[in-house]
């Protein structure tokens, strides 16, 4: 017997929850093309400056697949590619921060992080992009990195307490 639409909403609460926390298989999750899993490690990467021809990331339909990783994830791999300044609207880069935040909503659901690893990458050394990567402050599990990825030069870890970590807590 199936059930209606009805009476699937009204399913007891003991029978949702065992659904939430069952691992779920990570074949039957549908692909996207800015989200790669194996081996328990969730990657995410945010292409907010494709190249011509291409798309930018359709942020929502991120948000959409994230909550299927829930309970498989214990390792997060997180990167973010920003447009260069000069080509960077105000409007539009709030729409990215915006875009992050309900992105870092949806990793804080996921129960077992053990890792979680931020990469910016930026075509010169400029604060305003950097910031994108401010709402990882949001995060509610506390072992992360950041490292910022400047074109041409060698990756640089943002330590903690350092001028840029500074700021963008806001300190």
């Amino acid at each position: 017997m199936s059930l209606n639409s009805n009476q699937a909403l009204a399913a007891p609460p003991q029978a949702m929850k065992v659904s939430e926390s069952t691992p779920k298989d990570p074949a039957t999750i549908p692909a996207h093309p800015s989200i790669k899993f194996f081996s328990h490690t969730l990657t995410i990467e945010l292409d907010f400056a494709p190249k011509i021809g291409q798309e930018p990331t359709d942020i929502s339909s991120i948000v959409a697949i994230l909550p299927e990783y829930t309970n498989i994830a214990t390792s997060v791999r997180f990167s973010i590619r920003d447009v260069p300044p000069a080509m960077n609207t105000r409007e539009d880069h709030f729409k990215r921060i915006e875009a992050i935040k309900s992105i870092i909503l949806q990793l804080n659901r996921i129960r077992e992080i053990r890792h979680f690893q931020a990469k910016m990458l930026i075509d010169t050394h400029n604060f305003v992009q950097m910031k994108l990567m401010a709402d990882l402050h949001g995060l509610v599990f506390n072992k992360w990195t950041l490292a910022m990825v400047v074109v041409g030069e060698p990756i640089k870890n943002v330590e903690k307490d350092s001028a840029i970590e500074k700021r963008l807590r806001g300190v």
